[in-house]
């Protein structure tokens, strides 16, 4: 889910935590740039490896060809790849001039002080102005702008309209209970089972936190001050969702977000929750599906939205900041954020990018629609520890059959012993 991101953040724990860094970089060629007789290189790294990585690299060909005096040096690689070198590479001084990477990472990032701060980058840029506050607001860390957005991808449900049309019903669920009697009847086993819903717990895009913050609970509160995961209202959604995957079936347990979306690709789920970077791929697979805003909760109706966003490295010299800042008036240009939206489905990460403009891709519009409900997943520094280490196994644990209360309230503690 998320562009093959599923972010191998148990890996990134160690690295983000502590000094694991030289003894892993020993082996990484080195990632520094290099200037001569006024030409720029700046090498920049990122996880682009799904159905938009060839836009991706078409656009930054595009750059290299219109900007003579500088040039992105990308390398694509896997997350957990990236996610593991980056830290240790950055700490070493071989670390990439630019970086792309998903925005709840930035303050873990952010407290080691290996970004520079983009302040004065907002300031006097000509077109951050036209920038989608909600993706702004993602790249900022107390105050500070550590990051200017790649993407910006609210998440809607895919719905298989062939499976449905089987089991005879007329269109996507409108709320949780249209939501989960569907999946139920969506839901078979045998020897080539079907599911109702492909929902993933690990390695993921935050699926399960929008189920949380739908019925009025959640892991920690908006000022990221309390955890929130011990409330009546994250447990009840706990308890009837891991009910509906240990007794119904509606879907199996414990899988990764690659294997939800390949088992929506394969049409053996009916429905998934995921971002606009999934429709290239699943109509090259030849899916019949349709998009639908995520079904309403009993609480509250929300999705979440996931900025990507890309960084300078804070050893940078004046010379090679003013060159990155350059590639990124590019990227977020009116023109190529067209040319972005239209071959990917990703949402503008400009507002004044009109409906016309992007008619040849509609399903964009969906999803900027959906961006109107979209809030993004916010743990603040202490991500890793929160999400990878203790919320992401408390919920493992409970679909392996452990009690709901206790498990949430034992990972509620550990929580708050993180913020303090």
């Amino acid at each position: 889910m998320k562009r093959s991101k599923h972010k191998a953040l148990r890996a990134t724990a160690a690295l983000i935590a502590g000094a694991a860094g030289a003894a892993m970089v020993g082996g990484l060629a080195s990632a520094s740039p290099k200037a001569s007789g006024g030409h720029i290189t700046l090498t920049y790294w990122n996880g682009f490896t799904g159905p938009d990585g060839p836009t991706v690299k078409a656009l930054v060909n595009e750059f290299n060809k219109t900007h003579p005096n500088i040039t992105i040096d990308m390398s694509i690689m896997p997350w957990d790849t990236f996610y593991t070198k980056l830290l240790p590479a950055l700490a070493s001084g071989s670390g990439p001039d630019i970086e792309a990477m998903d925005t709840q990472q930035l303050p873990q990032y952010a407290e080691k002080h290996v970004f520079l701060p983009l302040n004065s980058y907002y300031q006097h840029s000509p077109d951050t102005h036209a920038l989608a506050k909600g993706a702004v607001a993602a790249t900022r860390v107390n105050g500070t702008q550590y990051g200017v957005p790649v993407n910006y991808a609210p998440l809607m449900m895919y719905w298989n309209k062939t499976l449905f049309a089987k089991a005879h019903i007329a269109g996507p669920p409108k709320n949780w209970s249209q939501w989960m009697s569907d999946a139920v009847k969506l839901s078979h086993g045998g020897k080539s089972p079907q599911y109702g819903i492909a929902l993933a717990d690990n390695n993921t895009i935050p699926v399960w936190p929008i189920l949380l913050w739908e019925n009025g609970g959640g892991i920690v509160n908006s000022s990221i001050t309390k955890s929130v995961l011990a409330s009546p209202q994250s447990i009840s959604a706990v308890e009837q969702w891991s009910k509906l995957i240990i007794k119904d079936g509606i879907a199996p347990k414990n899988i990764t977000g690659a294997d939800a979306d390949s088992l929506f690709q394969a049409q053996k789920a009916a429905m998934e929750v995921n971002g606009p970077w999934a429709t290239t791929g699943y109509t090259q697979a030849k899916v019949n599906y349709g998009l639908a805003p995520v079904p309403a909760g009993p609480k509250r109706t929300l999705t979440l939205t996931d900025v990507t966003a890309m960084s300078i490295n804070a050893k940078d010299s004046a010379a090679k900041v003013k060159a990155a800042e350059t590639f990124f008036n590019f990227w977020n240009a009116k023109a190529t954020q067209i040319d972005y939206a239209v071959h990917t489905g990703f949402v503008p990460t400009r507002t004044d990018v009109t409906a016309a403009e992007l008619k040849k891709n509609p399903q964009v519009a969906l999803f900027e629609q959906a961006g109107h409900n979209a809030v993004p997943y916010q743990l603040g520094a202490n991500f890793t520890n929160i999400d990878t280490n203790t919320w992401t196994p408390a919920i493992e644990k409970i679909l392996d059959g452990a009690p709901v209360k206790s498990t949430l309230e034992s990972a509620s503690q550990q929580i708050q012993s993180y913020l303090g």
